[in-house]
């Protein structure tokens, strides 16, 4: 069957004016080849649309007849190869017609013809994320936003036993409104209910893209956290403009620093994501899609359009020139406090301390629930119960893990080497600074990390509470309970 005009020499891909299924779909033009197909912009005719139709072509192995478009194979020896991956190729296409996410690519047709096959695809107008990132860093707000939309995707592939194992930038195309769409199922694996692989798809190598275990070919049962590094290696790309460090190279080097720009917990978040090691990752995409909080991101670029006499004390002089923030002691109940613009305000120095840069006393948590009837969710403020409520007295009491998770995430964390501690800066422009004091275990032995008490209690592990837990060495702050004898720091706060 004659298909449309002859098609090019040079790249044997099919001419503009080409025509398919009768006359249903006309090529307008060649979006990109790969090795194994061919990408066109066509128009689906009778309903007069902008569609996407991939071809089947492995490019070292197929010729296309240059008066025809008939697709043949160069040699008999090659024949049964091409036709294996003709048949993943159609497969590819029938796995994503299945799938009902709106930032997955849609199927709209499947046929074969030329003696090859075709899908037909939305056409996702905004390009690739690839190009987008080539031009440099975007925001860290439309790579938050990006991000959560791949990794819904994901989320929903991997709920059907499905690993897409081939997450880049130029898999990701944007719609026009800029909503994150993912492309190119070609490599996926399909595992089943015991988590066993049920092909034996080969394995491709994106550097920079890719964790260890698929340049070792690991991937005979089914884990999320394959996934989990690409995505993080994808967010790197984003916020840095350059190609993730490859993944062999983690395991001897250090990994980059947070660059000024960029959120603390957001590169955290990042930095677990792509561990070398698979069990030290986050274990699912909604655990790294919860390290870090959207919410943050719209409230800030909210307020940065407010201004700054409007959202801090008005006994705090702002000085315009250098932007430091000048403050008489605020003091409630004889202690001094910091509005750092959040829903509470913070205490200026630890509980026991004397400046804002002394480490205070380490506390257990006070609690005894011996005689109580109930398990409460917190003991935030609680006369009997809460150490900084007991101390201090007044307002002051134990944050909540909410508040902690507000200070974590809607901040600029920045490490004070001399200092040893962290200046925390809120969406107010005004500071805090929080020492790394270390905590002490029932038998004396003082942790090299950092550990803050909450007032928020585990509800399935009795006789423990939440805590944030800092960690210098490592660059990195996330959440973790632990038994109520631990001596730790107390940073308190009032309403």
């Amino acid at each position: 069957m004659r298909v449309g005009n002859a098609a090019s020499k040079d790249n044997m891909t099919l001419s503009a004016g080409s025509l398919l299924q009768g006359g249903r779909y006309k090529i307008v033009c060649t979006l990109g080849q790969g090795g194994f197909g061919i990408t066109y912009l066509a128009e689906q005719v009778m309903l007069g649309r902008k569609v996407a139709v991939k071809e089947f072509f492995m490019k070292d192995l197929c010729n296309r007849d240059e008066e025809t478009s008939q697709v043949s194979v160069g040699s008999n020896g090659s024949i049964e190869t091409v036709q294996r991956f003709k048949e993943k190729f159609l497969k590819e296409a029938r796995l994503i017609a299945t799938m009902d996410n709106s930032h997955i690519v849609r199927i709209h047709d499947i046929f074969e013809e030329n003696g090859t096959a075709y899908y037909v695809m939305e056409y996702v107008d905004g390009g690739s994320l690839e190009s987008t990132a080539k031009e440099g860093a975007i925001k860290e707000a439309d790579a938050v936003k990006i991000i959560r939309e791949v990794g819904s995707a994901l989320s929903y592939i991997h709920k059907q036993n499905i690993l897409h194992l081939d997450i880049k930038p130029s898999n990701i195309l944007l719609r026009h409104d800029g909503e994150a769409v993912l492309i190119d199922f070609g490599i996926s694996k399909r595992y089943d209910q015991e988590g066993g692989q049920t092909s034996t798809t080969p394995i491709g190598i994106s550097k920079g893209y890719a964790p260890i275990e698929q340049y070792n070919q690991g991937l005979q049962q089914f884990s999320p956290v394959t996934d989990v590094y690409s995505l993080g290696a994808t967010f790197y790309k984003l916020l840095t403009g350059q190609t993730p460090p490859e993944a062999t190279m983690l395991l001897d080097d250090e990994f980059p620093s947070c660059p000024s720009d960029v959120t603390m917990c957001i590169w955290s978040a990042i930095k677990k994501a792509m561990e070398p090691i698979k069990r030290h990752r986050y274990q699912t995409v909604d655990e790294f899609l919860s390290a870090f909080s959207e919410s943050y991101f719209i409230e800030k670029s909210t307020a940065q359009d407010v201004p700054l006499s409007k959202i801090v004390p008005m006994d705090i002089k702002i000085s315009e020139e250098t932007q430091i923030i000048d403050a008489k002691p605020i003091l409630d109940n004889g202690h001094p406090y910091v509005d750092l613009g959040l829903s509470v305000k913070w205490a200026k120095t630890n509980l026991g301390a004397t400046t804002e840069f002394n480490k205070g006393k380490l506390y257990p948590f006070a609690i005894d629930l011996s005689n109580s009837s109930s398990f409460p969710s917190d003991i935030c403020g609680d006369f009997r119960l809460d150490y900084c409520r007991k101390v201090w007295g007044g307002r002051w009491r134990l944050p909540t893990k909410a508040e902690q998770d507000e200070l974590r995430l809607r901040c600029k964390w920045k490490y004070l080497k001399e200092q040893v501690c962290y200046q925390i800066t809120g969406p107010s422009g005004n500071s805090i600074y929080l020492p790394i004091t270390a905590f002490i275990e029932k038998q004396g032995v003082a942790s090299k990390y950092c550990g803050y008490w909450s007032g928020s209690l585990h509800q399935t592990n009795p006789d423990t509470a939440y805590y944030i837990q800092i960690d210098s060495i490592h660059d990195e702050v996330g959440w973790r309970n632990d038994s109520f004898y631990l001596r730790m720091a107390i940073r308190g706060v009032i309403d």
